[in-house]
């Protein structure tokens, strides 16, 4: 699952009634969509559906989940993994955690969040390294993920903690990595990059935290290098060559042509181009663009799959929104490949015309 950052990164439905959501859970309810509400930030929404849940419709993985949740997000009592024992590490991602809980479960505003995450983060820092360093306190009050990321690396850590995961900010923090070059064929360009492999991997943010370590950014690009989460890909399947690798080769080219462009817009965009190449995970792809499909413009990934959702639809079928996947499949993929293609290459035409401008 790859997840785009400006500058870290991005860097992923529908909204339940509980009588809706009682109806659903009935008769074709998939436990594990419970985490699309998690990439769209709202743990909340998943705590009001395990409410309305008995344990005679759960399965024993189902309920190892719910209790999971419980423990974490609501009686909070979960002895916490925190996949270290370096008690520095510890004390950081303990700043987080509540930070990213408040707006998980819509406690806080994102922006009063994000002030008392910066305050919290500051005084830590100031009172760990008061003998350390020779910092100023105004500039590390101002951007204390700046000073986070010097003293990570003055301890060994490779970290990329300088910026924001849709609206929360994020943390990643890794031992070990090496670099090797690709040579990437998107729909209208050919570049060469470099891909770091990040390894040995401690903590890879919010999304991670909100799933239990089911989902979490794949990689990013970054001062001309694509990162990568290398446990998350066998580097010969088309999960890497085309949902990692084509998709952020084509955040990387857009973010060097088109200036301030929204992540929705190069979620869309890298998207798209995975559709363009997609033969065996076409219909994975789809499946999972329209289950976490959301028209809301603050959310990059869900919102980008919602207009990728659409646009083919109409393209396609002449409907506004189709997620009956059955349809897809009936589709042929070369089909696919030629219209996704098609409005990759119209929102092209349209940005170069507004850079014109």
């Amino acid at each position: 699952m790859s997840k785009i950052f400006i500058p870290l990164f991005f860097i992923c439905c529908f909204q339940f009634s509980k009588a809706q959501t009682t109806d659903t859970l009935h008769h074709k309810f998939e436990f594990k969509s419970l985490y699309r509400y998690a990439i769209q930030e709202d743990i909340k929404s998943i705590l009001l559906i395990l409410d309305t849940l008995s344990v005679t419709q759960l399965t024993e993985s189902d309920l190892v989940l719910t209790k999971k949740y419980i423990k974490r997000f609501t009686t909070k009592v979960e002895i916490f993994d925190y996949n270290t024992s370096d008690r520095f590490l510890m004390e950081i991602i303990d700043i987080y955690r509540p930070y990213w809980t408040s707006i998980l479960l819509k406690q806080k505003s994102i922006g009063i969040a994000d002030t008392i995450l910066k305050q919290n983060l500051s005084k830590y820092l100031i009172k760990k390294n008061r003998k350390l360093n020779n910092w100023n306190q105004v500039d590390l009050r101002a951007d204390p993920m700046k000073y986070l990321s010097l003293l990570l690396t003055k301890k060994g850590y490779f970290n990329n903690v300088d910026g924001k995961t849709g609206n929360l900010f994020d943390i990643y923090i890794w031992k070990t990595q090496d670099t090797t070059n690709f040579n990437v064929q998107l729909p209208d360009d050919y570049i060469s990059v470099p891909v770091l492999f990040m390894k040995d991997i401690i903590t890879l943010g919010w999304e991670e935290y909100a799933t239990f370590g089911v989902h979490y950014p794949g990689g990013w690009p970054r001062d001309s290098v694509l990162y990568c989460v290398a446990k998350a890909y066998d580097i010969t399947k088309e999960k890497f060559l085309v949902s990692y690798l084509t998709h952020e080769a084509q955040h990387f080219l857009d973010l060097k042509k088109y200036e301030k462009i929204p992540s929705w817009h190069l979620e869309y965009r890298a998207k798209l181009a995975e559709l363009c190449k997609a033969n065996e995970t076409m219909i994975k792809l789809l499946t999972s663009f329209c289950k976490g499909a959301k028209n809301d413009s603050t959310l990059s990934h869900p919102y980008a799959e919602y207009l990728v959702i659409r646009n083919l639809s109409q393209r396609i079928f002449k409907e506004d929104f189709v997620t009956d996947i059955e349809k897809w499949k009936r589709v042929e993929i070369s089909l696919l490949n030629q219209t996704s293609t098609a409005l990759l290459r119209h929102n092209t035409s349209l940005l170069i015309f507004k850079n014109k401008k």
